[in-house]
């Protein structure tokens, strides 16, 4: 039960906006990958409301992405992988089949759009 309750919370989390905040990067000798490096959450938001991540996980959830767009991805002691691609001029995500717009301003990364609902 507390398995499905958790992996409950982690979908509605994916599914809403995750703010997060770039950590890093080394330099590379190629173009670098604006999105490359370790993101680390800070805010989820869940039916318009905001909450500090620790609210929300017992432990971190980050994703590190990088220079070629691989994505290793840590929600409590859950990890996985998924890739970021470029599809129809946007950003998108894909971890496990399941597809997220990806908008980068600044030094947030923002995370939305799962299910196809803006």
């Amino acid at each position: 039960m507390k398995k499905s309750i958790r992996y409950l919370l982690s979908v509605i989390l994916v599914v809403s906006m995750l703010s997060l905040i770039g950590c890093g990067g080394g330099g590379k000798a190629a173009k670098k990958n604006p999105y490359e490096g370790k993101w680390i959450a800070v805010v989820a938001e869940a039916l318009g409301t905001q909450m500090p991540i620790e609210e929300c996980f017992e432990r971190d959830v980050n994703l590190e992405i990088e220079h070629s767009g691989k994505v290793k991805f840590t929600i409590d002691d859950d990890k996985g992988t998924g890739k970021l691609v470029k599809k129809d001029e946007k950003t998108v995500l894909k971890i496990e089949g399941e597809e997220m717009s990806v908008t980068l301003d600044g030094d947030t990364l923002t995370l939305d759009d799962l299910l196809g609902r803006e």
